[in-house]
């Protein structure tokens, strides 16, 4: 039955996506403070991308 737990482990990380399976691994719910940061932030270099991206589109 060992098997069958660790295909159930493979299909839930697949599902959930990375950031809730290294949660798990790590023992901490950090999937939900890293959205939220992510969500809130922009570095300096996300901006110089945007502004190529607008330069790009009106040449």
């Amino acid at each position: 039955s060992s098997d069958d737990e660790g295909d159930d482990n493979e299909e839930t990380h697949d599902a959930v996506g990375i950031g809730d399976a290294m949660s798990k691994i790590l023992g901490q719910n950090v999937a939900e403070d890293a959205q939220t940061i992510l969500a809130k932030r922009t570095t300096a270099r996300m901006g110089e991308i945007q502004s190529d991206k607008k330069e790009i589109k009106t040449a």
